[in-house]
């Protein structure tokens, strides 16, 4: 079956619109960005009986995705490998390899803190399932076994992996 496709504005030249055909099946293989993780593992962890208290956008601070389920607690730090602000130049682009670096610090971080402040609970990474991500987060794989801090790998269709974890099983 042939995919979809929609006509697109672009500005070609001396700012004229000019139609270009895009292939719409190549949008669900896009990188994700932060909002799309979230709501993507939101959907995932309410499909396994979780109870989601809080999920936030790249806009608010905070723990990005607060869970609850039969007395257990889930917090999950997401992050994404594009830029989440449409008036920004990189909107839309696949990070660099040092935002890339950047962001799973701070994933790594913020996730050693919930893990220090709540030994008992679940405590998650989610990131989309990414050659960059992967390759990073691989490097610091014993660390995060070591600290009991799990990965959702995040399909840009969609489908939340667990790793180091069993949360999505009901």
């Amino acid at each position: 079956m042939p995919p979809a496709y929609a006509v697109s504005p672009k500005v070609a030249g001396a700012g004229r619109p000019e139609a270009r055909i895009m292939d719409t099946h190549l949008f669900s293989q896009l990188p994700l960005d932060e909002n799309a993780v979230v709501m993507h593992c939101v959907a995932a962890l309410r499909a396994a009986q979780w109870r989601v208290e809080r999920s936030a956008t790249t806009i608010e601070r905070g723990i990005d995705i607060v869970a609850e389920r039969n007395g257990a607690r889930m917090y999950v730090e997401a992050k994404g490998v594009t830029s989440s602000k449409s008036g920004s130049n990189r909107y839309g682009m696949l990070q660099t390899s040092s935002q890339i670096f950047i962001q799973v610090s701070t994933a790594l971080y913020t996730t050693a803190q919930l893990r220090a402040a709540e030994p008992h609970a679940e405590v998650m990474i989610a990131v989309p399932d990414h050659e960059c991500m992967r390759r990073r987060l691989a490097r610091i794989e014993p660390v995060l076994e070591c600290a009991r801090i799990g990965v959702l790998w995040v399909g840009s269709d969609g489908c939340v992996t667990p790793w180091n974890t069993s949360v999505l099983s009901a």
